[in-house]
């Protein structure tokens, strides 16, 4: 949990010779370039808003202060001050000893605040970043008791994320619940970097549900009548293709299942659905989503249920998928629950991390759960019990199993 600060300045006032450095400056993650890299905003095209504390962003290039200027600056500042004052500085925050301590740090190397931890999530614009800000917020309300302090960070999603825990640049990170396996094995686009045996599941927050929305005169009613209609089965490389695919499957069913397939990006299917272009829209997301609130108030639509045996069937078989209810009253029109199924959003991170510090990460969002969930909307159907195991897929941290095993959860 090692954060580097890269600014610090000294704020003189000769009377009383303060010095000040600023520990909490902006910090952040070089980029992690993967090719062919989408957003978990594309990927599932996730539309709520909510603001965190202690937000990292990076800096634009003129904000960055030359290391060179910083260093001469504080320097001459320190041989000023020991050179001029006659008489000991009699204060409790500095003396001559202390400012001929400080003019021997090597400030080309970085500060350690080994105090933060930070807790890499998504886009502004998407659910992660409000769900990490939330774990935050209960975290940042005990700080006095842990001596711990939470940051959440944005990024572009799941595989920003987990690229960032293996290179030990994040502490925490909330990831899709179908990618910790790919990396934890190393298979599918993790090939290259090998498996991921260090990564470790914490706990399990929302469902991602996979909702397939269908115009109300459509005539569909169930999800066997999809067959002979116009699909879009998703933009390649989003989640909400993934999903689709593992349910083709699933059905046994292939593209000339439907009258024709498309592949429309998320924010174009809605149009087309309302323009008739396409009988079927699918979309992976934490509901509500404010994506589909304002979609489905732009014509007559309805979600369909995508549950039967063998949807059932394979969710059993497969841990990183869950079965999960869109509840009713979020969207115009929709009154009841609508079974389906999804994967689920988890707070990952790794072996480097201590059980002390994931005990306590753990403790912070269990203890007052009630309070969390009430911190966003995604969070209201939270229980204890789904989320020590559901959607997990790679061994459990000992520090968050130390805390399971103390309140029941697993014995």
């Amino acid at each position: 949990m090692k954060r580097v600060v890269w600014f610090c300045f000294v704020s003189l006032f000769i009377n009383i010779g303060t010095v000040a450095c600023a520990q909490n400056a902006p910090t952040y993650l070089p980029p992690i370039n993967l090719p062919g890299q989408k957003t978990d905003e594309q990927m599932n095209n996730r539309q709520n808003e909510s603001s965190s504390p202690e937000v990292i962003t990076k800096p634009s290039g003129s904000e960055q202060p030359k290391q060179e200027s910083i260093t001469q600056g504080i320097r001459q500042t320190f041989s000023t001050l020991k050179n001029n004052v006659s008489k000991p500085i009699n204060t409790p925050n500095t003396n001559i000893k202390e400012l001929d301590k400080l003019s021997k740090i090597d400030l080309k190397k970085p500060y350690i605040d080994d105090n933060l931890i930070t807790i890499g999530t998504g886009p502004i614009t998407g659910v992660y970043y409000p769900a990490g800000g939330a774990i935050c917020r209960m975290m940042n309300r005990k700080r006095n008791e842990t001596g711990l302090r939470c940051a959440v960070e944005s990024s572009p999603g799941s595989i920003y994320n987990l690229a960032a825990l293996r290179n030990a640049e994040m502490d925490f990170a909330i990831v899709q619940s179908d990618w910790q396996e790919y990396a934890f094995d190393g298979t599918y686009i993790f090939e290259k970097q090998g498996p991921f045996e260090k990564l470790r599941y914490v706990l399990s927050l929302h469902n991602e549900a996979f909702t397939m929305v269908v115009r109300k005169d459509s005539k569909i009613a169930k999800l066997d009548d999809i067959q002979g209609k116009v699909v879009n089965i998703g933009y390649q490389g989003t989640g909400a293709r993934a999903t689709m695919e593992a349910l083709m499957r699933i059905k046994g069913w292939s593209i000339p299942t439907f009258k024709s397939a498309t592949e429309l990006k998320p924010e174009e299917q809605i149009e087309a659905l309302c323009n008739r272009k396409i009988d079927v829209m699918v979309v992976l997301a934490g509901h509500p989503s404010g994506m589909l609130q304002d979609s489905m108030s732009m014509c007559d639509t309805k979600i369909l249920s995508v549950d039967d045996l063998l949807v059932r069937d394979f969710v059993a078989k497969n841990y990183e998928y869950s079965m999960t209810k869109i509840p009713g009253g979020l969207y115009v029109g929709e009154t009841e629950d609508i079974n389906t199924f999804g994967l689920k959003a988890l707070l990952l991170t790794t072996t480097d991390t201590s059980s002390e510090i994931v005990y306590e990460v753990t403790k912070s969002v269990f203890e007052d759960l009630n309070n969390f969930k009430k911190l966003h909307p995604v969070f209201v159907n939270l229980e204890p019990s789904a989320m020590i195991n559901e959607g997990r897929a790679i061994p459990i941290h000992p520090g968050a199993m130390k805390y399971y095993q103390e309140k029941g959860y697993v014995k």
